[in-house]
């Protein structure tokens, strides 16, 4: 019979322990682990024979309470190209002042996951945080991330200057937030065992007559095949929350090594003995009535050769190889690692994707075949020993990540300055790393990704260069860490000579499927029209087909478009958008170009000084480029001295703050609000030109002009200096004003009272979100430190509300101007034309309704230069 619904048990055990006997490049007396039958499954100790085929070994520990935790070279080091980075000139990385965490389940005993303190290659450079034992798979595993000196002709760690801390996978999500803060990456070689897995069955007596003569392991069918790539288990969704609380943590997750798995005959008797779980059964049912007993659930020992036993199909032959990796690598955050040999081949147990609800799996591959190793023999001393599985590919790569994160350390001593909308931190996001490796990976297998190799095999040298390049100003290659709220846009241009590739990667948000589903296109935009590019797409159903690009991806936290051949004379906007779960959420997310650059803008300084008659104006020479912020815009020029000065817009293209770098920092200008200028803005005309005109503190008016140029030399016309909502109007300038908001302020009803002219009803609103935006709602009113500490942000957002919707009559700044000229005996603003505005009416400091109650927002509107 075939066994049914047999019951999930929560099994930890070591991913290296994937591969059967039958495969050679597997030492199972080196790499397996194993579950004792009585000591952990809590099972009987002598058998019940219920017939010549079948045995039973007890109810053991409930499913449910069941929580044993096991564990799943430079040769890996080439194939992947990390020995040209590590220590190796011009880099000469090594990982020196990181920590990396690498949690271990048991092998061999309860409190056998720890890595070696002693060994020669790790001393030194080892912590752990609870007692332990030290275990092979542990030592083997830190010694590809970190061991130093040369292992052999092939193997050296990744990232030999690197600390280790030692975990037990026991609660793995629990130790793993205390130590997202001080570690950079966390390394995770092991999984659920699901499917065919080993027993040890040494503590059986033998007594009863007639046992089988079984050898140290048999094989156990453990679980169900749902089990595989399913989120719900192994607390996935806890390790993908700590990821996005952390989003500059780095985890590592081995795929599995299931794939290979199946029923062998491991008995003397060649029977072909095998342990299951059965829930219900008719033909144990009668079985049992020989002895007058009603049925019993739990583990039972069959031959396969029983006709009404016949074993479950092998791990890999279930969903024909696919949908084959181990629960906790269906996390979206972390980076799932595959297994290849040397030659860059599949290897036969490696798991595959997709997870259960269709995410491409694994994310990459690394070298896990035969690889060298440490070994945590009692007097610490060092032997090779040949050893295969993806537990092995993942540290290769969480080394690697390591060094990346070194190199881009080195090159963005204050990434904030470089990269776009960035946290002060000084690494990048874990997103960013990811989306590296992906993009510089090998496509391996069918083009684009696949459930084999994922995005391929990661390539350390080629990562490398992408990070040095883009750090050049005059570059083909582009990366970007954002905060997406709303649609965004980059504008770039071709030569035609090369693809365009771009890369796209966030920390979701905990859950099964994507829940901020971010989507990335590329347009084409020619004197013909245009043409949309979508990003790669697989299909969970038909997971050997080859991926598409036809469609948004609606399953993944990574895309990818490709443009193979581009056109000369096209350009090309990269857009990103899509549905966030909350609408006062910014969902980073980091983005990698190559094979276009930016248009080039030139301009000149004209400035006059205004109080010495006569003086001619003084013209410099200098580069600027316009970029898009989370805010708007920032305006960066060089003069010729090589000062460099920096402008912020909002999207409305007026001044929200402007200085001049001195040594790393920026200095703020003193620029005066005057009433007899305008305001510092930005103005794009219609032929491709801009200016900005500045009154600053020296008395001095400065006229910035110049004219977007393109690279290759493309007619000169308005591109790249438009807001995200803008792009497809054709670029042209948006008179919206963007409701942005510091405080998470909903301002559309505000905004339609006063497009409708219900004025007395957008005062009332005012003063409402006003309050709401100090936290003052209960109070009803707004004290002097409320009003001198009053978001910018939203202070602007009202007043350009006001300012539009009225053309100009009402406003704060409007008020404020009013007040500076003329001021009416009762407190009323007056011009020569009669009343001229008082909205919107600001409820006052402490409840005063005075207009003098208002000149505190005057000093804030100076303040914010609203």
């Amino acid at each position: 019979m075939k066994i049914p619904n047999f019951l999930a048990l929560l099994l930890l055990i070591s991913l290296s322990t994937g591969c059967n006997l039958n495969q050679p490049e597997i030492d199972p007396t080196k790499t397996n682990a194993t579950i004792d039958l009585v000591e952990d499954l809590g099972l009987n100790e002598q058998p019940i024979k219920l017939s010549d085929n079948v045995y039973y070994f007890g109810a053991g520990i409930p499913p449910e309470d069941l929580n044993i935790v096991k564990p799943t070279s430079s040769v890996a080091a080439k194939t992947i190209k990390t020995d040209r980075i590590g220590q190796a000139s011009p880099l000469n990385l090594s990982g020196q002042g990181f920590v990396v965490g690498v949690w271990e389940a048991s092998e061999d005993g309860k409190n056998k996951w720890a890595v070696s303190k002693e060994h020669e290659r790790l001393k030194g450079k080892v912590t752990w945080f609870q007692e332990g034992v030290s275990s092979d798979h542990a030592t083997a595993v830190a010694g590809i991330i970190a061991a130093t000196g040369n292992i052999s002709e092939f193997s050296t760690g990744m990232a030999q200057g690197v600390e280790i801390q030692s975990y037990s996978a026991q609660n793995d999500f629990k130790t793993l937030e205390k130590a997202a803060n001080s570690i950079v990456a966390s390394n995770h070689s092991y999984g659920l065992g699901i499917g065919w897995q080993l027993l040890d069955v040494t503590s059986l007596s033998g007594g009863v007559v007639n046992f089988p003569t079984l050898r140290d392991e048999l094989p156990v069918f453990i679980g169900s095949y749902d089990w595989f790539g399913n989120y719900e288990l192994a607390g996935v969704e806890k390790i993908d929350k700590i990821l996005q609380n952390y989003p500059y943590l780095i985890s590592v997750f081995s795929a599995g090594n299931d794939r290979s798995d199946s029923m062998s005959n491991l008995d003397r008797d060649q029977k072909g003995w095998y342990v299951a779980y059965v829930e219900k059964s008719k033909y144990l049912e009668e079985l049992w009535k020989r002895y007058g007993l009603g049925f019993k659930e739990g583990y039972y020992l069959f031959s396969k050769y029983d006709p009404q036993s016949i074993p479950p199909p092998g791990d890999g032959e279930y969903f024909g190889g696919y949908r084959t990796i181990v629960p906790n690598a269906a996390t979206k955050n972390g980076i799932v690692v595959g297994a290849v040999n040397g030659e860059k081949n599949m290897t036969s147990f490696s798991g595959w994707g997709p997870t259960k609800t269709g995410q491409t799996k694994p994310d990459v591959v690394g070298n896990g075949y035969r690889l060298p190793r440490l070994l945590s023999a009692s007097g610490g001393y060092l032997e090779v020993n040949k050893g295969s599985g993806t537990s092995y590919s993942a540290p290769s790569v969480t080394g690697t990540a390591v060094l990346l994160v070194e190199h881009f350390q080195n090159l963005w001593e204050d990434p904030e300055s470089i990269l776009k909308d960035t946290t002060n931190s000084k690494r990048p996001f874990s997103a960013t790393i990811k989306a590296l490796l992906i993009h510089t990976a090998e496509d391996l297998g069918n083009e684009g990704p696949d459930y084999q190799f994922g995005w391929g095999l990661i390539d350390a040298k080629g990562a490398a260069d992408f990070l040095t390049k883009a750090n050049k100003p005059k570059s083909d290659k582009f990366l970007l860490e954002r905060a997406h709220s709303q649609r965004q846009n980059i504008q770039l241009i071709s030569d035609g000579q090369k693809p365009l590739k771009v890369t796209m990667a966030w920390t979701d948000k905990p859950g099964q499927n994507i829940v901020n589903d971010l989507d990335l296109r590329v347009r084409e935009v020619t004197a013909n029209g245009s043409e949309t590019y979508y990003p790669w797409s697989l299909n969970p159903n038909k997971p050997d087909r080859n991926a598409t690009a036809n469609r948004p991806n609606k399953l993944d936290n990574v895309e990818q478009v490709l443009i193979k051949k581009t056109k000369k004379d096209a350009k090309y906007v990269i857009l990103v958008d899509g549905d966030i779960d909350d609408s006062e959420y910014s969902q980073y997310h980091s983005l990698l170009i190559e094979g276009a650059q930016k248009p080039a803008i030139v301009g000149m300084i004209r400035c006059a000084y205004v109080y010495r008659q006569g003086k001619e104006n003084k013209d410099k020479i200098i580069s600027a480029s316009i970029k898009p912020t989370a805010e708007g815009y920032s305006f960066t020029m060089i003069e010729e001295n090589e000062e460099e000065h920096i402008m912020n817009f909002d999207k409305n293209l007026y001044l929200l703050s402007g200085g001049t770098k001195n040594e790393g920092d920026l200095m703020p200008w003193n620029l005066i609000a005057n009433s007899a200028y305008p305001p510092v803005a930005l103005e794009i005309k219609s032929n491709g030109s801009f200016h900005i005109n500045m009154w600053a503190s020296t008395r001095s008016v400065c006229k910035i002009v110049g004219t977007v140029q393109f690279v290759n030399g493309a007619k000169n016309e308005i591109f790249g200096l438009t807001s995200p909502e803008q792009i497809d109007s054709r670029f042209k300038p948006s008179n919206e004003v963007s409701l942005v908001s510091a405080k998470g302020v909903d301002y559309r009803k505000l905004r339609d009272l006063l497009k409708a002219k219900k004025w007395k009803e957008a005062n009332r609103e005012t003063n409402r979100v006003m309050l709401k935006v100090a936290s003052r709602e209960s109070e009803g009113s707004l004290r002097l430190e409320d009003v001198e500490n009053f978001s910018c942000t939203d202070l602007g957002t009202i007043d350009k509300l006001w300012v539009k919707y009225s053309n100009g009559k009402y406003g704060i700044s409007v008020q404020k101007q009013i007040y500076q000229s003329k001021i009416g005996t009762k407190g009323t603003m007056y011009n020569n034309e009669g009343l001229y505005s008082h909205l919107p009416a600001i409820r006052g400091i402490d409840g005063l309704w005075t207009f003098r109650a208002r000149i505190p927002i005057f000093s804030r509107v100076s303040t914010c230069r609203v």
